[in-house]
């Protein structure tokens, strides 16, 4: 559900299911956010918001609050987007209370909380000439504060195309190659499986 006004300002809430080895064991989320564009030139725009995860299950990281508040700062020109995240609470309950104790390799991971943890993530979208296919690369990096074990860097690299079907409009199907670098066992699934790996992630949807 969202709201927009000719100014420039917005807001909204959404609603999402997540993997339950993602977020401590939640299966679904929340999210409320408010933010303003503002369009400098027909090519050029900025956008800030704050936006705000909440788990409504309540399952907890060694009982600190796993909700996250971010500050967002986005830069659109033509095919390319920046945004930087940066969160003004704990990092999905990284601090001394959860991760005081524990040690990667032998040595304690931190201490102190993750206030002011931060994602770079720089995507830049075009279409292949002569063709209706379109591309897109991306890279991001996050810095957990205090806790660098946790800092990690994602790249993909992909295609996509829009098709009718049966005289039906609104397909799309694509396919990414992506590829993850973090800290070896500390990102693992519920079977432990490493995600310090590349994959290809496909998909055809459809809107309606």
């Amino acid at each position: 559900m969202d709201y927009s006004h000719d100014s420039g300002f917005y807001a909204g809430f959404g609603y999402g299911t997540v993997h339950r080895d993602a977020v401590y064991g939640n299966t679904y989320e929340t999210d409320y956010y408010v933010g303003y564009r503002k369009a400098i030139t027909e090519d050029l725009a900025v956008t800030g918001e704050i936006f705000n995860f909440t788990y409504p299950q309540g399952y907890t990281f060694s009982g600190e609050n796993s909700d996250v508040v971010e500050m967002i700062l986005k830069v659109d020109y033509k095919g390319l987007n920046v945004k930087y995240y940066q969160a003004l609470t704990n990092w999905f309950g990284y601090n001394t209370n959860s991760l005081g104790t524990t040690t990667y390799r032998g040595k304690l991971v931190g201490s102190g909380n993750s206030k002011g943890t931060n994602y770079v993530d720089i995507n830049y979208t075009g279409k292949i000439p002569t063709t209706d296919t379109n591309y897109n690369i991306h890279i991001g990096h996050q810095v957990v504060e205090n806790y660098s074990v946790a800092n990690y860097t994602d790249m993909s690299v992909g295609i996509s195309r829009a098709f009718e079907f049966a005289g039906s409009k609104g397909w799309n199907a694509g396919i990414s190659y992506i590829h993850s670098i973090t800290k070896k066992g500390w990102y693992v699934d519920a079977t432990g499986d490493d995600l310090d790996k590349s994959r290809f992630y496909g998909y055809i949807k459809h809107t309606f």
